[in-house]
């Protein structure tokens, strides 16, 4: 008897394939041991290269450690990070033991942090320590401790860079990221993650704070990889050979999206510098070969103001798509990237969130783009223009699916 794809008919009670077993960061590093799939760029020029096989490497050895130091299936591990390799291993890390990853950028606040990490009680805090020139307020390291402070279920912190801190060692220790990645490289045949249900906890995100404290929306892994999987391999017509870098920080369900390209063969590429003028973002695109380039409205804008003009200083040959979101994409913006950095190179508006750590509408490699508008719905998905109750015959109203998916299975709730 086939085993079944769903039970249950509504966003609140559907499960989807029940009966599957799988791990995230597995599905993530399987593939050939020597291509590269990540690199990093820092604003000093120096990159950070990883092959699979390296990273997955470093992926096993910190999980390990992080066992040894009591974390278990379904705990919570939160990170003050920033957009770096140190970040993703700690994701991945996480994931491959069957742990929750929470996380926010460096640059929010010690209340605006305990609000999003106090209710996970979550067991290993990762934070950047070094200070940064562009770091506002408070350092960083002060913050990090501030919060350690009021998370007393601290197994640890571990320090994802060289900065430095002073611990209570009464309370909570004080690891090095780069302690832990030392070491043997433990199974030769695989390091033998356990496997879960599909909607087994992945991420924990948070909504805005517009609306009161943030709130939590919770993410399953199985529908999380086959969202992203969707959305990479056939909406962005993602796979082996090509480099995606996204304009993000780990305070942002686009660095959650980026990292799931991992899974289709893609190498990652990542900055967690400055931005210092109009060139910062499609230097890194012309440098690393990007060939599909995420970035948001404000960023073309700004270029556009700034008279720059990136087809004419950089070689961007190996560029095919960029795509835009975070806010509205207006129909002259296609037109600035036509004639200043790529003719007939499709601009694709992606439009999702939080919610569903996806897009509901975004691009499609075998439809024309139209200045102004988002190609097409998310496969698979029933999204609908919702009109108002007193206005049913209107052509604008309310973005809704009206049907479930796996990303608003049971894995997905607030």
């Amino acid at each position: 008897m086939a085993e079944p794809v769903c039970v249950g008919d509504t966003c609140e009670t559907a499960r989807f394939f029940p009966d599957l077993r799988l791990n995230y960061a597995e599905c993530l590093l399987s593939g050939s041991p020597a291509q590269r799939v990540l690199t990093a760029c820092h604003a000093d020029g120096t990159r950070d290269h990883f092959t699979r096989d390296a990273l997955r490497v470093a992926v096993d050895r910190l999980a390990r450690s992080m066992q040894r130091l009591g974390v278990c299936r379904g705990d919570h591990v939160v990170a003050i990070g920033r957009n770096n390799a140190e970040a993703v291993i700690a994701c991945l890390a996480t994931a491959a033991i069957g742990a929750i990853f929470a996380s926010c950028a460096p640059d929010i606040g010690v209340p605006a942090i305990l609000m999003r990490f106090v209710p996970l009680k979550p067991k290993v805090l990762f934070g950047c320590l070094r200070a940064e020139p562009r770091d506002p307020g408070v350092p960083v390291a002060k913050r990090v401790l501030e919060t350690a402070a009021r998370l007393p279920g601290l197994a640890a912190i571990i320090a994802l860079d060289n900065g430095s801190i002073a611990v209570d060692e009464d309370t909570t220790s004080l690891l090095r990221l780069a302690d832990l990645l030392c070491g043997d490289d433990g199974d030769k045949d695989g390091p033998g993650w356990p496997r879960h249900p599909f909607n087994h906890l992945l991420f924990t995100m948070f909504s805005s704070g517009t609306t009161g404290a943030p709130k939590c929306i919770q993410h399953g892994a199985g529908g999380t990889l086959l969202e992203h999987v969707k959305e990479h391999r056939l909406h962005c017509d993602l796979g082996p050979g090509d480099k995606l870098f996204f304009q993000t920080s780990c305070g942002w369900m686009m660095w959650n999206w980026q990292l799931s390209a991992l899974a289709s063969g893609v190498e990652i590429v990542l900055y967690d510098g400055p931005l210092e003028g109009p060139d910062t973002f499609w230097r890194i695109v012309a440098e690393e070969r990007v060939t599909v380039f995420g970035t948001n409205p404000a960023y073309l804008r700004f270029c556009e103001h700034a008279r720059f003009s990136p087809g004419r200083m950089f070689d961007l040959s190996a560029l095919r798509t960029v795509l835009s979101t975070g806010s509205i994409l207006h129909p002259d913006q296609y037109d600035w990237v036509r004639e200043q950095v790529k003719a007939a190179m499709p601009l694709q508006s992606i439009s999702g969130g939080t919610d569903i750590i996806g897009c509901f509408v975004l691009g499609n490699p075998n439809l024309p783009v139209h200045r102004g508008e988002i190609q097409c719905r998310s496969l698979g998905l029933d999204v609908r223009s919702l009109p108002p109750p007193d206005h049913p015959e209107a052509q604008i109203g309310e973005l809704v699916c009206a049907n479930p998916f796996p990303l608003a299975s049971p894995g997905f709730s607030r």
